[in-house]
């Protein structure tokens, strides 16, 4: 987890907390899916939320019963966004989603906006919003590029 106490006004947040709540996340959406916003994926944020809670059901079933109410509770914790680490983590996954979105552009000529413009302001952090500004100026800068190619042709 690369969170920098420095870099986010001294907040001391647990990484060994968030590292693990950022694996749960994603081991739930390795099984449903990394489902993009609901306007783009038509899938609701409750429907989302069902999916992902049946998944990590499935994915604690063969741990001990310590082990499942342990991570079941930081997984409650992510999805209920109230402690900053839950919410640090939340800004890592948006920015993560948008730095693929910003290679796929990159890679495949394709206008991916709608994941930038579901995301834009909602970092909460020093470090998650400088993160987030250059990946926007980033895909900016793409779109930019793109048209004055298009313009050329």
């Amino acid at each position: 987890m690369l969170y920098d106490p420095d870099a986010n006004l001294g907040k001391k947040l647990n990484i060994s907390k968030m590292s693990q709540m950022a694996l749960l996340h994603d081991l739930a959406e390795s099984i449903v899916g990394d489902i993009t916003p609901p306007a783009d994926s038509g899938v609701s944020r409750a429907e989302k939320h069902d999916l992902e809670h049946k998944a990590m059901v499935t994915i604690l079933a063969t741990l001990s019963d310590k082990k499942k109410a342990e991570f079941r509770s930081l997984f409650e914790e992510y999805e209920a966004q109230v402690t900053e680490e839950a919410k640090f983590v939340k800004d890592c996954d948006r920015i993560e989603m948008c730095s693929q979105a910003l290679e796929y552009e990159n890679r495949e000529n394709v206008d991916l906006t709608g994941f930038f413009t579901a995301t834009r302001n909602k970092a909460r952090f020093p470090q998650t919003i400088a993160w987030d500004e250059e990946l926007f100026r980033s895909h900016e800068l793409l779109k930019k590029g793109k048209k004055t190619e298009n313009k050329k042709e």
